[in-house]
C-alpha cells in the first residue's frame, strides 16, 4: 500500500483506469464537454477507489492528502479532478492546511482545469464553499470571480454558496453573502448559469426562506422564468417541482 502522495495518485488513478467504460465516456464528451481526458469511470467507481485506499489515505498527514487532491486535480484525467473534490469533502484536518492559493487556478491550484458543469458543482459546494465559509478565503476571492471571463469560474460563485446554506454541507445560512453573488448573477442567461443561480436560491430557501422570498420579489422582472418557476415552487411546496 503507498503512502506517499504522487504514488497513490498513481495507484487511485490506476483503479479509475481499470473502471473504465468507453460508452460512459462517449456520453460524457456530449453530456458534459471538457478538455480534460474522460475515462469513464462511474461515481461509484469514484468511491470505490477511494474506499480501497481508505487506510493508505488516512496514514498521510492532513497536508499531504490536500496535495493529494490537487496532483489529481492536475493529472489530466476529468474522473481524477472529481475523485480530488470527493477525496477532500468532509475532512476538516486537511482543509485546515489550505490557502487561498491552493484554491485558486494556478498550477498547482485545485481550482483549475474547471471547464465543465459537473466540476462547478463539486468543486464550489465540497471545497470552494467550505473554505469560504470557514474563513480560508475572504469575500475579495468570490469577487474577482463574480464577473470572469470564464462562465463557468462565475457560476463556481453561485455553486460555493450551497457550502453556506445547506445543512448537509454544513451550512446554516448566509443571506447576506448569498445575496450579494445572487444579485450578480441576476442578468447573467448563460444556461448554466440559469440553473445554478435556481440551485443557489432554492437552497438559500432552506434556512432564510422569507429572505429569499423578499430576493425574489425585488428582482422579479430581473429572473430568468426557469428561475421564478422553480424557487416559487421550492417556496410553495418545499421541493424543486412539487410533490415528493
Amino acid at each position: 500500500m503507498t503512502h506517499h502522495p504522487e504514488g497513490l495518485a498513481r495507484d487511485l488513478i490506476a483503479d479509475l483506469l481499470r473502471a473504465s467504460d468507453p460508452a460512459r465516456a462517449a456520453h460524457g464528451a456530449c453530456y458534459h464537454p471538457t478538455a480534460l481526458t474522460l475515462c469513464g469511470a462511474s461515481v461509484p467507481a469514484l468511491r470505490s477507489a477511494l474506499r480501497t485506499h481508505r487506510c493508505a489515505l488516512r496514514a498521510l498527514p492532513p497536508r499531504a492528502r490536500a496535495d493529494l487532491a490537487a496532483l489529481l486535480v492536475h493529472s489530466g484525467l476529468f474522473e481524477a479532478a472529481v475523485l480530488g473534490h470527493l477525496l477532500l469533502d468532509g475532512d476538516h484536518a486537511a482543509f485546515a492546511t489550505l490557502t487561498p492559493t491552493d484554491l485558486d487556478r494556478g498550477p498547482a491550484g485545485l481550482g483549475a482545469h474547471v471547464d465543465n458543469w459537473v466540476l462547478t458543482d463539486t468543486f464550489g459546494p465540497l471545497v470552494l464553499g467550505v473554505c469560504w465559509r470557514t474563513g480560508v478565503i475572504g469575500d475579495g476571492f468570490i469577487a474577482r470571480w463574480l464577473d470572469d471571463a470564464d462562465p463557468w469560474y462565475r457560476r463556481l460563485t453561485l455553486t460555493a454558496t450551497i457550502a453556506l446554506n445547506t445543512r448537509a454541507r454544513g451550512g446554516t445560512g448566509d443571506s447576506a453573502r448569498t445575496r450579494w453573488v445572487c444579485e450578480a448573477a441576476l442578468d447573467d442567461r448563460a444556461p448554466m448559469m440559469v440553473k445554478a443561480l435556481s440551485w443557489a436560491l432554492r437552497e438559500w430557501a432552506g434556512p432564510d426562506p422569507a429572505a429569499v422570498a423578499d430576493f425574489c420579489a425585488t428582482h422579479d422582472a430581473r429572473l430568468a422564468a426557469l428561475v421564478r418557476r422553480e424557487v416559487r415552487t421550492r417556496l410553495e411546496t418545499g421541493t424543486k417541482r412539487g410533490g415528493r
